[in-house]
């Protein structure tokens, strides 16, 4: 009853204010661009052997980016850097090198069937003091927690990123990791006549569209 009475006292408190035209401010849920990784993103894993160098091509790609709207309209980069949250999701069995032997033991490596994905997520973006006067690129640094075969570990990055269309971010960079650092041992072929490099390095080009018009935003 109690409940009841007080539920009472609350709406008639609000029409009283609403007949004074006193209007009450509610607020306003936080309001985020979502972004979603494009298929047209690019991520290779190069590296050397004894026989040979080779690249593993991420055939698939996802995740998500969310960045307050708010701040967008100010300075799209800046918001990103500022505001931003992400995740990039990479399947293990999508890592192609077009050698299967190579891919089945890199698979075998990475724990793919406990561990079926490389996860990065995002934790701070900022702009850092360099600059690219270059096709207009902004340079941010970026660091996170990489998730490779069970194991997190804390990374840092330089990333260039700039808007490419109405609704449309880019980022590319690279960077060197060493398996061992995940635990991974790195893979041997032919009865360990042939030995894989500990040192991997990443090369990426992440794409990221809204189904927003960022032209729209910013104007």
């Amino acid at each position: 009853m109690s409940t009841l009475i007080k539920r009472l006292a609350a709406v008639t408190g609000l029409l009283v204010l609403l007949m004074a035209g006193i209007h009450p401010v509610f607020a306003k849920p936080p309001q985020d661009i979502t972004f979603t990784i494009s298929p047209q993103s690019t991520l290779t894993l190069n590296g050397n052997s004894t026989l040979h160098k080779f690249s593993f091509k991420a055939e698939k790609i996802d995740g998500s980016l969310a960045v307050d709207a708010n701040a967008f309209k100010q300075d799209p980069l800046q918001s990103v850097a500022r505001d931003s949250q992400g995740k990039v999701v990479i399947p293990v069995k999508s890592l192609d090198s077009g050698e299967k032997g190579l891919d089945k033991n890199m698979q075998k490596a990475m724990k793919a069937k406990q561990h079926p994905e490389i996860v990065f997520t995002l934790q701070n973006l900022s702009v850092a003091d360099t600059s690219d006067s270059t096709g207009n690129w902004t340079v941010l640094n970026a660091s996170g927690v990489l998730q490779i075969a069970g194991t997190g570990r804390a990374v840092q990055l330089q990333v260039r990123g700039k808007q490419v269309d109405r609704n449309e971010l880019r980022f590319s960079g690279s960077t060197k990791l060493a398996m061992t650092d995940f635990g991974i041992k790195p893979p041997k072929l032919m009865l360990g006549a042939i030995k894989t490099d500990n040192e991997i390095e990443v090369d990426f080009n992440i794409i990221v569209k809204t189904s927003q018009d960022l032209a729209v935003l910013t104007d």
